[in-house]
């Protein structure tokens, strides 16, 4: 928030442009992050972000073997 005051903006349009410009979120990114800086600025309790249902985070466990090694 203090790079914000630092800013000077004279509008919420203005510190968006600026998020903007700083980020540079890809076109096919660009509703999640309007999602989000609705959700930090304007205290929008749910931020929509559409994606796709099957999207799956994938984690590797190795069960502790990097720690066996040492």
């Amino acid at each position: 928030m203090r790079a914000v005051t630092l800013l000077g903006p004279r509008s919420m349009n203005d510190i968006r442009e600026a998020a903007l410009a700083t980020l540079a979120p890809s076109p096919d990114r660009r509703g999640e992050f309007e999602a989000h800086f609705r959700s930090y600025f304007y205290g929008d309790a749910k931020p929509l972000i559409e994606g796709e249902e099957d999207d799956e985070t994938r984690v590797k466990d190795d069960r502790g073997a990097r720690e066996e090694e040492r």
